[in-house]
């Protein structure tokens, strides 16, 4: 993405730190940080978020030449955080499965979401967990999930690509959900390998007006 813009992924589960280690690293972070990692009932999910907030001040500390201990940051009314010295930080970060990711862009407002692909737990099958969703997507996004001659596990990869691509612009917004979902329509022009993908642009954005913003996305 260039030299003004940077991905980072961290694989939690090659991260074991031992009691002392985490009682440190917890000290490094704001104390409404450790506050809210704290209350994470399973210690994979305390560490995942607890990677999100150092990747957070890391990029503080390399894209603002800050000092590690001057960067504090806050978080808006829709619970997006942001670096209190400087409305320029354009940064947004995503955990899930094993994964915490940051992204981060010098001059344009950016999301990301991670999303592990895997059936959902208590669906009767396929086509009824995309029933249950089907207002959550534009007609033409779900002519690209269920294309025909594809498979099941195909569709759902499909599925969560679109999907992931939704919450990134949203997050990229720090909108919340008050943007329904169904308005925005992505249509990617290439199949979805495992990995990072990414999208350029604007989607399409039904009513009377365009998608508000003009962010880069990534999901």
């Amino acid at each position: 993405m260039g030299s003004n813009a940077f991905i980072w992924v961290f694989d939690c589960s090659k991260w074991l730190p031992t009691n002392s280690q985490w009682a440190w690293i917890m000290n490094l972070i704001q104390p409404e940080e450790s506050t809210r990692i704290n209350k994470f009932h399973f210690k994979k999910d305390a560490k995942l978020s607890l990677i999100g907030r150092l990747m957070l001040r890391k990029a503080g500390v390399l894209t603002m030449n800050m000092d590690w201990r001057d960067v504090e940051f806050g978080r808006t009314e829709k619970n997006k955080p942001y670096l209190k010295s400087s409305k320029q930080f354009n940064v947004n970060i995503s955990h899930d499965g094993n994964y915490s990711a940051l992204i981060y862009h010098k001059l344009y407002k950016c999301g990301i979401d991670l999303v592990h692909l895997k059936r959902p737990h208590g669906i009767r099958d396929v086509p009824s967990f995309f029933h249950t969703m089907h207002r959550q997507f534009s007609d033409a996004e779900w002519r690209y999930i269920r294309a025909p001659f594809i498979e099941e596990e195909f569709q759902l990869q499909r599925f969560y690509r679109i999907w992931s691509l939704k919450e990134s612009y949203i997050k990229g917004l720090g909108v919340g959900l008050w943007l329904e979902l169904e308005r925005l329509s992505f249509q990617p022009q290439s199949e979805w390998n495992s990995g990072i993908s990414k999208y350029s642009g604007n989607p399409t954005c039904s009513g009377n007006s365009d998608c508000p913003g003009n962010p880069t996305y990534s999901g």
